[in-house]
């Protein structure tokens, strides 16, 4: 008996022993580096900012909040560089005020002794967009 014996098949992929190290995430501002494997990069032409503090960064500060006659508004240092709009809103969505934010503003007064109590929404723009928000309570 003859057996007709079929050489082994071989496999479509074969592992090797190197490993090549990448970035895990590579922005377009970084550039990978000649040899691609030894996950270094060029840093980025922007600062690193935590995520938590990017968060508090992007926010409105408001002073005494609940208010009475007036309050104070912190406006975030990266966004004081634009011209800025303010604005109020009520509960029902309806634009109370709009106010005017100068390039280099980090805060302002708003008298509330004529805005009925309760809540508000203050809302800063910058170009069209909303750059951060904040609500606002009055109590008289």
């Amino acid at each position: 008996m003859q057996t007709n014996h079929a050489p082994a098949a071989q496999p479509l992929y074969s592992p090797t022993q190197k490993h090549i190290k990448t970035p895990l995430f590579v922005s377009p501002q970084t550039t990978p580096p000649p040899d691609a494997g030894s996950g270094k990069t060029t840093p980025p032409p922007y600062p690193q900012v935590p995520l938590k503090d990017l968060k508090t960064a992007n926010r409105l500060w408001v002073q005494p909040n609940p208010a009475k006659e007036q309050v104070t508004i912190s406006i975030p240092p990266f966004i004081a560089e634009k011209q800025t709009l303010l604005h109020l809103y009520n509960t029902q969505g309806k634009l109370t005020e709009q106010i005017p934010v100068a390039p280099g503003e980090f805060a302002l007064t708003l008298p509330t002794q004529h805005l009925p109590n309760g809540v508000y929404f203050l809302s800063l723009m910058a170009d069209g967009i909303r750059v951060a928000n904040a609500k606002l309570v009055i109590q008289h």
